[in-house]
């Protein structure tokens, strides 16, 4: 389980993942690996994500799959800084 009082970062991949990847596969989508940040992927139809939690003991992937509704959200450029295809959010 994410321990968000950890967790310094969160990195949305904009672009459409393939799932079959594994954490080696997602790993090389990430230009710079921070610890303490969460990294996280979506599929073309927004019905699975992958989420990879990076730590200075190593990287956890965690995966949820959704068969009836899709996951929403948002983007407020404001709040947010886009690098690269990925979308920064940084806590307050």
């Amino acid at each position: 389980m994410v321990d968000l009082s950890k967790i310094d970062k969160v990195f949305l991949f904009l672009g459409i993942t393939d799932m079959r990847l594994g954490i080696n596969g997602l790993r090389n989508n990430i230009p710079d690996i921070e610890n303490d940040c969460l990294y996280v992927f979506c599929n073309r139809t927004k019905t699975s994500i992958k989420i990879i939690e990076v730590n200075n003991y190593g990287y956890w992937l965690y995966q949820r799959k959704l068969f009836k509704v899709n996951f929403k959200h948002t983007v407020n450029i404001e709040e947010k800084r886009v690098l690269s295809g990925w979308l920064n959010t940084t806590r307050p």
